[in-house]
């Protein structure tokens, strides 16, 4: 049974992805998606956060997935709704890693001072503001601490920056056993672009919001269909949904938990580590 009653839609589903795995997964999620809900949907893929919020802005896509961050800071994305949040280890919360090459001669945070980093863009919660925040409470000052700092659009693209030499350390997200940073670490933004027997995590941040499922506005009503049509397809074929989003279980969103969120962008912003995207 469908599970939508507007029949026959015609949406774009927007999302930057992590890598060539995410990228060829995401017409058979989109597929599987149009068949629960009884719509059309197109997968839509963009080379960075701030291309994606104008994708929105320009009608290109109606739902897409968003860092929290980028969901609460993007004027283009003003007019969007949050629909849901990934649920990691029965959580709505992960958390960020700074890491390095496994032989690379790095043993902690503060010899990074001078290095090359890699993030993914200036609005992304785990590949740049979270990470600079917990630098910021070993006293340093994220503004001037590196040599060199790449903003490289994705977080496959910060693992391969940092497997190919390019950058010293990078940035990207980590789920742990039972949502806490000091339990083993089941999965990572390295583990889809390259073994993660290659690299080591040198700091590993307090709790970040889940990605978000963003709705446009006037799509509102169909709200809860899209809710459960992801957990469905998440259900049925877990695998394929979390080559795409990191994930196969969503929740609805807590906003309490956004209100929290954008104290902690406020005070990156305070520390100057974060400016709102352009569009």
């Amino acid at each position: 049974m469908k599970l939508s009653v507007q029949f026959g839609m015609d949406i774009g589903f927007g999302i930057v992805p992590n890598g060539p795995e995410s990228a060829l997964a995401g017409d058979g999620l989109c597929a599987r998606l149009a068949a629960e809900l009884g719509w059309t949907i197109r997968y839509e893929t963009y080379a960075d956060p701030l291309a994606l919020s104008l994708g929105f802005r320009h009608g290109q896509v109606d739902l897409l997935w968003s860092s929290p961050t980028l969901a609460l800071s993007a004027k283009a994305l003003r007019e969007a709704v949050p629909v849901a949040a990934s649920l990691r280890e029965g959580v709505t919360h992960y958390h960020a890693v700074i890491f390095v090459l496994k032989d690379s001669p790095i043993t902690g945070v503060l010899e990074l001072r001078n290095r090359r980093v890699a993030w993914v863009a200036d609005s992304s919660a785990s590949g740049h503001i979270f990470p600079k925040l917990a630098l910021a409470g070993y006293g340093v000052d994220p503004g001037g601490f590196f040599g060199q700092e790449l903003f490289v659009g994705s977080h496959g693209a910060v693992v391969r920056a940092v497997a190919g030499g390019q950058v010293d350390a990078g940035a990207t997200y980590a789920v742990f056993a039972g949502g806490v940073a000091t339990g083993e670490m089941l999965r990572a933004g390295f583990d889809d672009a390259a073994p993660d027997s290659a690299f080591r995590v040198l700091l590993a941040t307090p709790p970040i919001h889940a990605d978000l499922l963003l709705l446009r506005r006037e799509l509102h009503g169909e709200a809860d269909a899209i809710l459960n049509a992801f957990n469905a397809v998440g259900a049925t074929h877990p695998r394929e949904v979390t080559a795409v989003l990191g994930t196969h279980e969503f929740a609805r969103v807590r906003p309490s938990a956004l209100t929290e969120l954008k104290v902690q962008v406020a005070h990156a912003r305070a520390l100057g580590i974060f400016e709102t995207p352009l569009g």
